[in-house]
């Protein structure tokens, strides 16, 4: 429910079986929240900048505001690409923009939200549109052109959009919310303006262990007719061991293929493992105590199979009783697209096995968090007991090209201390052993497991040991 459009002081909402959440409140620049983590909203610029045809020429670095640089690229109208120009103003249209926007003719805005070095939640922005027709781009991913609010809600792979529009003299203004990690933003038009782009910064993954299916090849396939029969492994991703098994359909077993390809919009990221009536199985019990799994799916048809440690359900995620799986609680998250659905599966427990099938089925970021039990008695108190696990500050930092990570135990255990880039992904093990108790320090010489050099930016070190796990920012400058 959207009550944009004229102020709202207060408002009542009752019902009888009815649920309520994410009451949020427009401040002006149309963001979940109001606060934003960064915003482009073009008031360190003059009104009268202008940028583009006679002036500057595609690619070219227009500014920055609130770390985020901005670029000026072609546009394309359907039937060939124009470039023209545009510039900063002031346009004193009610509810639009707070002060000074960026007017677009004929041009695209090429907003680099990498340049942050950061995970985003969201970005949100506010246009109004007198004519023609707009340009978006996410992520690198195809170029939508025609009408901004008919635009696929999937502009790229794990990135849902929604378009909010109001009526204003001789045109509409509209809120666009883009959830998910957009590290690259293209918004162009060509009687159209622009302002208050908000960016909402997440936080890292919070993975100790994370099959994303970035380490196998490119259409690699598994299963019947490629070399493997049921409870085969075929292969391990960040300690995770994988199986192939059989898929049942509700009225037959069946042993298909799965195969690596890339991602689809709007589930999974870059790589995915596309299955077709096959199950693919899990074992994490090496791996410790389990406190949550989840995983990202997109189902185009058929039937689901999901098994916790020898239960199996057949049929739609959402449709899985509570208590199906004795220990473990199951949370799904389910958007519906035309003739698709996509999500998230979160199991909560210590989940030793777990099988995901479909049929027409892409499955990604298999996200394993561990938990743990303190061999500290319970009756000792809290400020009592002695840290297990620090993760001291790196030094140097900013580093390049080596840096010591140093971590400190309370008692002796299994180590694990990783480097991970800003999505989560494992870059390079450095410890998985066990320690004594004290003071430890490890180089790293800003290389993944290749040998290949880190490129500069934000990355994250994570500790685990005895059931904790701490992280840290770090950065490599060159």
């Amino acid at each position: 429910i959207d009550l944009g459009g004229t102020p709202v002081n207060s408002f009542v909402i009752g019902g009888q079986e009815l649920w309520i959440d994410d009451v949020r409140c427009n401040n002006g620049i149309g963001g979940p929240g109001g606060d934003c983590d960064h915003l482009v909203h073009h008031e360190s610029l003059a009104i009268g900048d202008t940028w583009g045809m006679g002036l500057n020429v595609p690619g070219d670095y227009m500014f920055s505001e609130s770390g985020i640089d901005v670029y000026i690229e072609e546009f394309f109208w359907g039937t060939g690409w124009g470039f023209h120009q545009c510039q900063v103003v002031a346009p004193g249209i009610p509810g639009f923009g707070s002060g000074q926007v960026m007017e677009i003719n004929n041009i695209n805005n090429h907003y680099d939200i990498s340049s942050l070095g950061l995970p985003v939640e969201a970005v949100v922005f506010e246009y109004a549109d007198f004519g023609g027709m707009e340009n978006l781009r996410v992520n690198g991913h195809t170029l939508l052109y025609g009408d901004m609010p008919t635009f696929a809600p999937s502009p790229a792979p794990g990135v849902v959009m929604t378009v909010a529009t109001y009526p204003i003299p001789t045109g509409e203004r509209g809120v666009v919310t883009l959830l998910g990690n957009v590290q690259d933003l293209w918004i162009g038009g060509q009687e159209f303006m622009i302002d208050n782009i908000c960016v909402y910064v997440g936080e890292p993954p919070d993975c100790d262990h994370l099959s994303d299916n970035e380490s196998q090849p490119l259409f690699t396939f598994y299963g019947d007719g490629h070399g493997h029969s049921p409870g085969d492994w075929i292969f391990n991703e960040d300690g995770i061991d994988i199986f192939v098994t059989e898929f049942d359909t509700g009225t037959s077993i069946e042993f298909s293929e799965a195969f690596i390809d890339l991602a689809y919009s709007p589930a999974g990221d870059n790589q995915v493992l596309i299955v077709g009536n096959i199950g693919i199985l899990y074992r994490l019990e090496p791996l410790g105590d389990i406190a949550s799994v989840s995983f990202a799916f997109f189902d185009g048809a058929g039937v689901e199979n999901l098994g916790v440690d020898g239960n199996l359900f057949v049929g739609e995620f959402e449709a899985i009783p509570a208590g199906f799986f004795p220990g473990v609680t199951i949370d799904v998250e389910t958007f519906a697209g035309p003739g698709y659905q996509f999500g998230t599966v979160t199991l909560t427990g210590d989940v030793d096995e777990l099988i995901i099938g479909g049929q027409q089925f892409y499955l990604d970021n298999v996200c394993v968090e561990l938990g743990g039990v303190s061999a500290v008695d319970d009756a000792t108190p809290t400020a009592q007991l002695p840290a297990l696990l620090e993760l001291p500050p790196n030094a140097p930092n900013p580093f390049n090209p080596s840096t010591t990570l140093f971590f400190n135990l309370g008692r002796s255990g299994h180590v694990r201390l990783s480097v991970h880039d800003m999505a989560g992904r494992l870059l390079r093990t450095l410890v998985d052993e066990v320690r004594d108790a004290g003071s430890h320090e490890v180089l790293w010489n800003g290389r993944d497991e290749a040998g290949r050099e880190a490129a500069t930016g934000l990355y994250f070190v994570r500790v685990s040991s005895n059931g904790e796990t701490r992280t840290r920012k770090i950065a490599l400058l060159k």
